[in-house]
């Protein structure tokens, strides 16, 4: 967020960042125009430009504070049980009928805004690849990963199928089945079988409450 006044209610950013994610889901990117959103929660323009210095700061606040939780990794995990959680818990946000579609809108947008392209990978892919690069570190120490890994490579073979799956419209994969994708990945990381009998082929296809 870039706050450039002091709030007068502790619960206004909340409410514009409802009001905010609200009509982005119901009109996307266009629907969210200051004045549609200042409308919507009940405030004047000048109450959110007191807290962001643009709208797409705005945007990006509203996606980010609706999916905080997902970066969050349960304590006593192996470092290849938290990469399998960490994976699943993006899959499971990409597949989200309130964020999917915000995230696909605003990195189309970003194809054309070299600055808005910045603050998405600043304030989304990075945050949660420092989270995955601290988990692969982790399955190094342990041993359970081969030393000689390229872990940039390992890192965009994790999360890519999801993306992927987002940006061209593909069913979200079952949770299992993004466990089995994990797998297979690790696998060739040098981590042991885990004994998986499924393939992703007959696990995928399972959105929403299925992730």
């Amino acid at each position: 967020m870039v706050a450039v006044g002091r709030p007068r209610r502790a619960d206004l950013d909340g409410v514009i960042l409802t009001a905010t994610a609200d009509l982005l889901v119901k009109g996307g990117l266009a629907a969210a125009g200051v004045d549609a959103i200042a409308a919507r929660a009940g405030v004047g323009k000048a109450s959110i430009y007191r807290r962001w210095s643009s709208r797409d700061d705005l945007i990006l606040d509203a996606l980010l504070v609706c999916t905080a939780s997902s970066l969050k990794i349960p304590e006593q995990m192996s470092a290849v049980e938290a990469l399998e959680f960490h994976v699943a818990e993006l899959a499971g946000v990409l597949s989200e009928p309130r964020i999917g579609p915000l995230l696909r809108a605003l990195t189309a947008r970003a194809q054309a805004d070299d600055a808005l392209a910045g603050r998405l990978r600043e304030r989304w892919i990075l945050p949660r690849r420092t989270v995955a690069r601290q988990l692969v570190d982790r399955a190094l120490h342990e041993g359970s990963v081969d030393p000689g890994v390229d872990v940039e490579l390992l890192l965009d073979e994790l999360v890519a199928p999801h993306y992927f799956r987002l940006i061209y419209g593909l069913p979200a994969l079952s949770r299992e089945a993004v466990a089995v994708s994990v797998r297979q990945v690790l696998r060739g990381a040098g981590v042991r079988d885990h004994g998986e009998g499924a393939s992703v082929q007959d696990l995928s296809g399972t959105t929403g409450d299925g992730h």
